[in-house]
């Protein structure tokens, strides 16, 4: 059984995979540690989008969020945050 089978985002929230750090076209998008990550923008994939979610954002796209905004939750071992819609910052497209 797959997450998206097991949780579903309710209201205006984002339920999100962590991807700790990954090259994106010319980007880097670094994994921080330490007193620097309260203001770093984190970087996941999307699971599930609530039926009241402002923004255009499905499943499968690439996000970056603020990382002290939500809620995390676990799955067999994998990390998860549960986010605001108001807290995903912009999503990545394809180049």
């Amino acid at each position: 059984m797959d997450v998206k089978d097991v949780v579903r985002a309710m209201r205006d929230e984002v339920i999100v995979k962590q991807v700790l750090s990954e090259k994106k076209g010319s980007f880097f998008i670094p994994e921080t540690k330490g007193a620097r990550t309260y203001n770093a923008d984190f970087h996941g994939e999307v699971i599930s989008v609530g039926p009241k979610c402002k923004k255009d954002i499905k499943p499968g796209d690439k996000l970056l969020y603020r990382r002290h905004e939500g809620k995390k939750i676990y799955y067999k071992g994998v990390e998860y945050f549960v986010l605001k819609d108001k807290w995903v910052e912009c999503v990545l497209q394809e180049a």
